[in-house]
């Protein structure tokens, strides 16, 4: 059987926009994770750092979630700051991603890898 990896986190900080995306989105990450072996069931996007965060930007947050889905690996994102959170609701991607919070300094807690509808 093979052994399944840690969750792989990312972080984010600063300002995001269409010029730089290529270097930091989630999707580069995903990429990355995907050739180990095997890949991480959960990856996490720490979003706390992160000043401003344009539309693309949420568009690529959630093209990463349904990658995500179709590989059976799950995408948390840390909430940020109230400007980028403000984004995530207001395009309604709020909606369709697992978003955890975490105060800014907080470590991250174990992080299960079922989710609670799939536990049998």
């Amino acid at each position: 059987m093979a052994r399944e990896r840690p969750p792989a986190i990312s972080a984010l900080n600063g300002y995001t926009s269409p010029a730089n995306w290529t270097s930091t989105a989630p999707h580069s990450s995903s990429a990355r994770y995907a050739t180990l072996a095997p890949p991480p069931r959960v990856l996490v996007l720490d979003l706390r750092a992160l000043r401003f965060m344009d539309s693309s930007g949420v568009h690529v947050i959630v093209n990463a979630a349904i990658r995500a889905r179709r590989g059976k690996r799950r995408l948390l994102v840390v909430c940020g700051p109230p400007q980028v959170n403000r984004r995530l609701t207001l395009s309604g991607a709020s909606e369709v991603l697992e978003i955890v919070e975490l105060h800014p300094h907080e470590p991250f807690p174990p992080i299960r890898l079922a989710r609670a509808d799939e536990a049998a």
